[in-house]
């Protein structure tokens, strides 16, 4: 069963799907907030804000993405992946966009920005270029 997802009238997230997972919410929430409070705000367009986001949606693996009037749906279930491949292997492009169409994504210096130096999805985050990321100067 294919899995599509709402939009928001007139917003950069016409093509992307409805938030029904964030399991632990706030702090998926405050990972977002955070990374758009240092200042880099929403792109115009999806292509820019993919890159500018903590999490992105990501159709789940093997899923194929398909283009359609009523936006993108994905054959297996969208769900939300931290945006930066080290960190879950599935951010990449074949799970993020429909077959021929490109666009960018992954955020390392928001992603650490809030994460270096913990550990996330079993994985020690560690830029050594950047400082403590905000949730290990909270601990």
């Amino acid at each position: 069963m294919e899995e599509s997802y709402g939009a928001v009238e007139g917003a950069a997230f016409t093509e992307s799907p409805v938030n029904t997972f964030l399991a632990g919410v706030l702090t998926q929430l405050e990972d977002m907030g955070l990374v758009l409070y240092r200042g880099k705000g929403l792109g115009p367009d999806l292509a820019s804000t993919l890159r500018e986001l903590y999490y992105i949606p990501v159709c789940t693996p093997p899923g194929t993405i398909s283009s359609g009037t009523k936006g993108w749906t994905c054959s297996t279930k969208w769900y939300w992946a931290v945006n930066e491949p080290s960190v879950d292997t599935n951010v990449q492009s074949k799970y993020i966009f429909p077959s021929g169409t490109t666009g960018k994504f992954g955020n390392h210096a928001g992603v650490f920005y809030v994460s270096n130096g913990i550990i996330l999805n079993g994985i020690l985050l560690n830029d050594p270029s950047l400082g403590p990321g905000v949730r290990k100067q909270l601990q």
